[in-house]
């Protein structure tokens, strides 16, 4: 026959394997965030997006459009397509853009009424913005 357990010998074996269960935890956690990460010798890397370096508008062309229109956006640290947020004009944003590249952003222009409204891109490293002049349709 076995002898009962004294009680701090259950304390201990309790607090062994509770111990032993946070440890297969952590190392279950760790080796999952792993397999579920890229491999570190992929070319394919994220752009890191540049958080420093303002974007500026240089010139939008043409520089008078009409609703409907498309519009080339151009100037400089526009950062990579991830980093590239948004176009708006006026309060009105859009999502009718495609971003180019680094310098370059083609934009369709709202319903919008006539007279002059700031364009405006939005990147990691903040806004800028250009005023264009709208037509009537």
């Amino acid at each position: 026959m076995t002898e009962p357990m004294s009680s701090q010998r259950s304390v201990r074996y309790l607090a062994v394997i509770v111990g032993l269960t946070g440890v297969l935890l952590c190392v279950s956690s760790e080796a999952d965030a792993k397999s579920s990460s890229a491999p570190s010798n992929t070319a394919a890397k994220a752009a890191a997006c540049d958080y420093h370096s303002h974007p500026t508008i240089t010139t939008v062309t043409p520089n008078h459009a009409k609703p409907g229109q498309k519009i080339t956006i151009i100037g400089k640290n526009f950062g990579a397509k991830g980093c590239f947020h948004s176009v708006s004009f006026g309060a009105k944003s859009t999502d009718a853009w495609t971003y180019v590249s680094t310098t370059t952003v083609e934009a369709t222009v709202p319903n919008l009424l006539p007279g002059a409204i700031p364009v405006t891109v939005s990147t990691e490293g903040g806004t800028s913005q250009y005023q264009l002049q709208i037509q009537a349709k």
